[in-house]
This record gives structure tokens, sequence and C-alpha cells, in this order.
């Protein structure tokens, strides 16, 4: 998994504007039942200005994933935030 977690932490360093590398990243952290780096791995890609749509769709779904089970969960309001920044595009 450390070689997986570097070639996602590569791709992003190279085009922090593709979701893929943040998406397999926080998800490898996810099945380590290490949800605090995932969240910050998607924390960090919420910080990107130059997304599309399907980003912020991509970045909504990867929060809730860490928020199954848990209604009260923090990621579920970033969620959030990351659907209503599609509101800034035209449909």
């Amino acid at each position: 998994k450390d070689l997986a977690i570097e070639a996602n932490r590569r791709a992003i360093r190279q085009d922090p504007s593709d979701f893929d590398g943040y998406q397999y990243l926080a998800q490898i952290y996810l099945q380590m039942d290490q949800k605090p780096q995932g969240i910050q791995v998607l924390d960090d890609a919420a910080k990107q200005t130059k997304v599309d749509a399907e980003f912020l769709i991509d970045l909504g779904d990867a929060y809730l994933a860490f928020a199954r089970n848990n209604p009260q969960d923090p990621a579920r309001p970033k969620a959030l935030d990351a659907f209503r920044r599609l509101e800034l595009f035209s449909p």
C-alpha cells in the first residue's frame, strides 16, 4: 500500500485538478481504517480552485463514503459544501 500511496501523491502533485489521485488515496486510507488521513486528502482536494463540475460531484461523493452509517459524521457537511459549489457553474 505504501507504493500506492506514493503513486497517488505523485499523481496529485502532477495534476491537482484531476480528482482521481485524491479519490484513490482517500480510499486507501479508508480501507486502512485511517479515516482522518483520508478526510485530510479530501480537504486538500476541496482547496483546489480550478475544478469542474465532475470534480465537485466526485468530491462530494467521496466525503459521503467516509460518512456512511453515521448521519452525524463531520464529513457530511463537507460533502454538502462540495455540492453547493456546483451552483457556480452555468447549466
